[in-house]
């Protein structure tokens, strides 16, 4: 005789396929609400960037014959990964240290390189936010300041439009700005509208040019409004970014009467 089919045998300890789908959609939802906060937490982005120093019985310097005390002022993010080369420029023996702990010495606790009296190459993880005094591990009146920072988000200023501003609708217009980083860092530039207080509307996305100031050209049509409003918005290579709005400005796309 023919065995009976395999299958699921319901009894009041069994969970319909309904119920088990429906729990496993909410432990779904809830590892993701779980997760979210971590999400958005997430540090920016690091960056890594070369430096170059010079080292002799006379000081520190960013180029070769150019030592003095107290050395160049040395500037990092935090999170970045600082790649130095470091040359002797009187074959004696140097290092390099930051010294972390104030007492003077490179000793536990503070960044130090290997000594050499040629070239070294060694990378610095900046993670320790303030500023230091970073020195020579031979000559201990070589110092210099060093100094880690958060990053700061760009910015960004308008020259057009302004409060006075008044746009005919189908007709290209300038939007002129500024846009500057206190890192240095790459930016990267959404431009949109909006007016009589509705959504953004995209004009223009862009990497900021070299030099300022940074014009897009725009035809607004379709409207008209006393409120009209640009908005630039300004990222650098890190992630962080911030929001700006120009003055609210006139654009009139009525067509001219007769």
């Amino acid at each position: 005789m023919a065995g009976k089919p395999l299958g699921l045998r319901m009894s009041r300890k069994t969970t319909p396929h309904r119920r088990l789908g429906t729990s496993v959609l909410l432990l779904i939802v809830f590892l993701g609400a779980a997760l979210l906060p971590f999400v958005l937490s997430q540090p920016a982005k690091a960056a890594q960037f070369s430096l170059t120093l010079y080292v002799s019985a006379l000081g520190w310097s960013f180029t070769s014959g150019g030592e003095a005390r107290p050395g160049p002022v040395l500037l990092a993010v935090q999170g970045d990964q600082v790649d130095v080369t470091m040359t002797s420029e009187d074959f004696l023996p140097h290092g390099f240290f930051i010294d972390y702990n104030g007492n003077g010495m490179p000793d536990s606790g503070d960044f130090m390189s290997e000594q050499t009296s040629g070239t070294i190459q060694f990378s610095i993880p900046a993670d320790k936010l303030g500023t230091f005094t970073y020195g020579d591990e031979v000559v201990t009146l070589n110092t210099g300041t060093w100094v880690t920072r958060v990053n700061s988000p760009p910015e960004a200023s308008f020259h057009a439009p302004t409060a006075t501003t008044s746009w005919t609708g189908g007709v290209s217009h300038d939007i002129s700005f500024d846009v500057t980083d206190p890192d240095g860092d790459p930016i990267q530039v959404s431009v949109s509208y909006s007016y009589g207080g509705g959504p953004s509307q995209a004009i223009k996305s862009f990497a900021a040019g070299p030099t300022n100031p940074q014009i897009v050209p725009w035809t607004p049509s379709g409207f008209s409004s006393t409120d009209t409003m640009i908005r630039v918005v300004v990222q650098d290579s890190r992630g962080a970014s911030q929001p700006f709005d120009s003055p609210a400005f006139t654009v009139d796309s009525a067509p001219p009467t007769i």
